[in-house]
């Protein structure tokens, strides 16, 4: 007797909350927050692929999350904590190549990181989509290197930055993390 065809599971809609400005008060808990919304992109990736398709709403999310908020987090590290980082750490040549692998990593997935936004913006004129087996291979490398990443920089980097940066240079960062947001710093 044939067994009936079920229906494709699916998956809710990602939620990605925005963070609260207030955390920009402190932030190592800001980036700590952001890395739980990333990894929270990853898994969501990663079970999409494995049932093969994404609904309109989670792609655009997820599209506008990389262009937007991914891209402005890797602008406050670079810009911001990374440099606070190494000048607290000038004796620490060990720690410092790690920043600069970091950064490597930041600037060699941005390229992906843009076809990932392009490919999820088309994605999202749909309604549900089937997710190609390429398209499915890209997103399990990404989420694969962007977990990686995140394992290290909360392990490793901002703990250091927990005990190397001093007030003021947290006070900087804050500074230069509200005004990327074009709030008011008084």
């Amino acid at each position: 007797m044939p067994t009936p065809d079920l229906p494709p599971q699916t998956l809710a809609p990602i939620a990605l909350p925005a963070l609260s400005p207030d955390l920009l008060e402190r932030p190592l808990d800001y980036f700590m927050a952001d890395h739980d919304r990333q990894r929270a992109v990853c898994a969501y990736l990663k079970q999409a692929v494995r049932l093969e398709r994404i609904d309109r709403v989670s792609a655009r999310a997820i599209s506008g999350f990389l262009a937007g908020d991914l891209k402005q987090h890797f602008d406050d590290e670079r810009l911001s904590l990374y440099p606070a980082l190494l000048s607290r750490s000038t004796d620490d040549v060990e720690f410092s190549l790690s920043i600069r692998h970091i950064e490597r990593l930041h600037a060699g997935s941005e390229g992906m990181v843009d076809y990932l936004i392009e490919h999820l913006q088309r994605l999202a004129k749909r309604n549900v989509t089937h997710l190609s087996p390429e398209f499915s291979e890209l997103l399990l490398e990404y989420a694969r290197q962007e977990q990686q990443s995140l394992a290290f920089e909360n392990s490793v980097i901002l703990a250091i930055a927990g005990v190397r940066l001093k007030k003021s240079d947290l006070g900087r960062i804050s500074a230069d993390m509200k005004a990327r947001r074009g709030m008011v710093v008084p």
